[in-house]
């Protein structure tokens, strides 16, 4: 039970970051801005997917 709660969390807080990285990038209207927010949001949510993995061994 705890390790799912950690691992919904975890993804939760990495697609939050990913929103709000490509709302910036898309009120900003720069497509380089656009494919960092991307790359950093799929950066953190691997990080994410790592740390749970981690947790759970």
């Amino acid at each position: 039970m705890l390790d799912y709660l950690s691992r919904y969390l975890l993804l939760h807080i990495a697609q939050g970051v990913l929103l709000s990285l490509g709302a910036i990038a898309f009120v900003s209207g720069r497509e380089q801005s656009v494919s960092a927010a991307v790359y950093l949001g799929s950066c953190t949510i691997s990080q994410a997917i790592v740390a749970t993995r981690r947790v759970a061994a």
